[in-house]
């Protein structure tokens, strides 16, 4: 423990000082007036009491008195300890690749909660959110920005719940916030063409000639509906190529051929495959990632001074009880 203004301490505690010894000096200096026959008085047993607990509760005053004048003076000193804190961007590219087709809306709004509170989990890696339907749409870049990334899965949620308010209204922007550019050509190549949705997020990866640990959280209920450029197996290969490690989540009421091909593809990347359980697989997936390249790319290492005035206040309120005990007694 350290004090921020030592001087300032020093003064005054050498003004308490000071008051205590005029005060005692006063005391040794006062004239006292005998009082004729009194000796019977103080010969008596109640006497003798009372006396002795004047004396018990007039020095305990003076001790509460000095204690309370002591921290006073230490705590507007300030007291403090130093604490050493570390900070820095790991080497971790984590994009969060959602399908976004309304047959999982129901499940998409408990996982963007599940994202959010990955990102809170996690600190120091780069998340970026890209969400495909019929073909992909980068929402967020990637970014150490926390706080517009969970401001852009806000949305995506508002969005999703607007349009069981309003229906689909190309003309609402709220609405729209997610149908627009993931319905491009729909009406030829169809929608959920998962395959196409997690290779555009693949190559939304920045920095591509940087060692960088790179990893896509990808839900889906894999129920293509057209025809996308690749399979699914074949996207994976090429994440696997790229080591691009990729978490499949997969949502409720998945068909068990569409489950089986997911879990595959994913496993194939060196991933992990979880249930639509979300809140009983963030701590999986947080535990896997955190194993998955601990590095950093800067250091930021901080001595900050955090003030400590517990040790002094709890001392000063007793103290203040107390001789606010001791006056009552004394004076009655």
């Amino acid at each position: 423990m350290e004090i921020r203004y030592k001087i300032l301490l020093f003064v005054l505690l050498l003004v308490i000082f000071i008051l205590f010894s005029i005060k005692f000096n006063k005391a040794k200096m006062t004239n006292k007036k005998p009082v004729a026959n009194t000796l019977y008085i103080r010969e008596t047993s109640i006497y003798k009491k009372l006396y002795k607990n004047y004396k018990i509760f007039y020095y305990l005053i003076l001790v509460f008195c000095a204690i309370i004048m002591i921290t006073s003076a230490i705590l507007i000193s300030r007291p403090y300890k130093e604490k050493n804190k570390e900070s820095g961007i790991y080497n971790r590219d984590i994009f969060l690749c959602m399908d976004v087709s309304t047959s999982i809306d129901e499940n998409n709004l408990e996982l963007i909660n599940s994202y959010k509170k990955i990102i809170k989990q996690l600190d120091g890696e780069r998340f970026g959110i890209s969400i495909f339907n019929t073909s992909s749409v980068l929402l967020s870049p990637l970014t150490d920005d926390y706080t517009y990334v969970n401001g852009i899965l806000n949305n995506l949620k508002k969005s999703i719940l607007a349009y069981y308010d309003y229906g689909y209204d190309p003309e609402n922007e709220l609405v729209n916030y997610r149908f627009s550019g993931t319905l491009v050509g729909n009406e030829i190549k169809g929608s959920s063409l998962v395959p196409n949705g997690l290779t555009s997020c693949m190559n939304s990866f920045t920095n591509k000639d940087e060692e960088r640990t790179r990893i896509i959280i990808f839900s889906t209920d894999n129920d293509q509906n057209g025809e996308s450029l690749l399979t699914l197996d074949e996207a994976s290969d090429i994440a696997k190529k790229k080591n691009i490690i990729v978490y499949g989540v997969s949502v409720e009421g998945i068909y068990a051929n569409n489950d089986k091909e997911f879990k595959d593809a994913v496993l194939k990347t060196g991933g992990a495959f979880y249930k639509s359980s979300y809140n009983n697989s963030i701590s999986k997936i947080v535990k896997s990632i955190e194993t998955k390249s601990k590095a950093k790319l800067k250091e930021n290492n901080k001595t900050r001074k955090e003030d400590i005035p517990i040790y002094f206040f709890i001392p000063l309120i007793l103290s203040t009880v107390g001789l606010f005990y001791c006056v009552k007694k004394v004076i009655i």
